[in-house]
């Protein structure tokens, strides 16, 4: 497919409510309510009639079928949103709004804003392209091989990365997107997500690599997804498996390069390992790696997204990473996250993928600080592995963010406090 073809998202919605108008669109499962695709379409034309002419707009919706029609209804009109969760902090919605203050400008062919603070401090703010969100979720239907029959259950609320582009994916394949209304079950408990999956037996589902990892804990389950796949962080191999081996289907790992707004990612018919340790076969001239193993990729195929952070013709995204024999690319890094100590940039994935549960490498003032769960201490292994030598180890709940990813920022004042409190006593 080339990106020259895909149309609009009211287009491609089109075609799908020409071929089955009555087939059902999205269905809440907490409420039982449902929409079919005719209703859908005409409900998000005649908001879209209704939203003012602001130069954005913010969508701040429990999850459900009223969310989908305010997504669409915008994207009806190309008019750019940033969708924040309903229960955002003020301290959230404040960075957000300043970066917006900042940094917006209108564009031709604008979908969505999307605005991160990220694992660091470090912000991201860029705009999702219509033709890029629509070229990309057609994308994932096809590695996936999303059919009409299909129904899609995300439990990651819409305004998430994952939530957005799974129902744009179940859309416009015309299958059946699931979710639930209700914001008290956005945080809540494994045990309900796989009652969830349990009860409704949806043939995929899109989650958090958290999620599965959550899941996997609980034994003696069999659930019936033809196909899992995760994103919002690395998939842990082992829970994986275990997955994989609980359900009627294949997992994949959907994580990585977010920005490129391509799918970057195996199909279900890869094999095991490809699929869960690689985010896909690349295409060389779409994607290199630079002289440190940076991600890069072409301005080309990013169509100009994101001009002002070109150097030349390849636009770095900040990951690091390696193309393994078979052409298939492997994340290795962040460099954000890199730590510099003594003349040597330190990658904390690679200390923690050593440590036996959850972790997180720390540094302060030239000070390496290992955060671990559970109570094993790897510092030795590490050391003899890496050669890197870590002085403090913290043991107790590493704090997360929404989607399972370790919050390092929080981490680190977590250290901040524990080194002030040392001091006074």
């Amino acid at each position: 497919m080339k990106m020259n073809d895909v149309s609009s998202i009211q287009n491609a919605l089109k075609n799908v409510v020409k071929n089955n108008p009555n087939h059902i669109a999205v269905k809440e499962l907490n409420t039982g309510r449902e929409i079919t695709y005719l209703s859908l379409y005409e409900k998000s034309e005649m908001r879209s009639e209704n939203i003012d002419d602001t130069p954005y707009g913010i969508i701040c919706l429990p999850d459900g079928i009223d969310c989908a029609i305010e997504f669409l209804a915008h994207a009806f009109i190309k008019k750019p949103f940033l969708a924040r969760h309903p229960s955002a902090s003020k301290y959230e919605s404040s960075l957000q709004d300043k970066f917006l203050k900042e940094n917006f400008h209108p564009i031709p062919d604008g979908c969505q804003i999307k605005v991160s603070s990220g694992t660091t401090n470090k912000a991201k703010f860029f705009f999702v392209k219509q033709s890029h969100r629509v070229f990309y979720a057609r994308q994932l239907a096809e590695r996936l091989k999303i059919i009409p029959n299909d129904t899609v259950f995300c439990p990651v609320h819409t305004t998430y990365g994952i939530g957005d582009i799974t129902m744009m994916m179940t859309l416009i394949s015309g299958a059946t997107f699931y979710c639930n209304n209700d914001l008290q079950r956005v945080n809540k408990k494994i045990e309900e997500y796989i009652l969830d999956i349990s009860q409704y037996q949806p043939s995929v589902v899109v989650s958090s690599s958290l999620t599965i990892s959550e899941i996997a804990k609980v034994n003696n389950i069999k659930l019936s997804p033809r196909v899992w796949c995760t994103g919002g962080g690395p998939l842990n191999y082992e829970d994986a498996l275990k997955i994989e081996n609980q359900i009627s289907g294949v997992v994949l790992n959907r994580y990585g390069i977010s920005e490129g707004f391509m799918a970057h990612m195996c199909s279900i018919d890869d094999t095991q390992d490809k699929r869960f340790l690689t985010i896909g076969k690349i295409e060389t001239d779409k994607i290199r790696l630079g002289e440190n193993g940076e991600v890069l990729i072409s301005r080309d195929f990013l169509y100009d997204f994101m001009p002002t952070k070109f150097n030349g013709d390849w636009y770095n995204i900040g990951d690091f990473g390696r193309i393994d024999e078979d052409g298939y690319l492997v994340l290795t890094g962040r460099k954000k996250l890199l730590i510099s100590l003594g003349g040597r940039d330190i990658n904390p994935l690679e200390v923690e993928s050593l440590c036996s549960g959850k972790s997180c490498l720390i540094g302060i003032d030239r000070v390496l600080y290992l955060c671990v769960e559970d109570d094993i201490d790897p510092r030795n292994y590490i050391e003899e592995t890496l050669k890197i030598r870590i002085n403090h180890l913290w043991q107790g709940k590493i704090p997360e963010m929404s989607l399972g990813k370790i919050d390092r920022i929080k981490m680190t004042e977590i250290i901040k406090q524990e080194m002030l409190k040392g001091k006074s006593e």
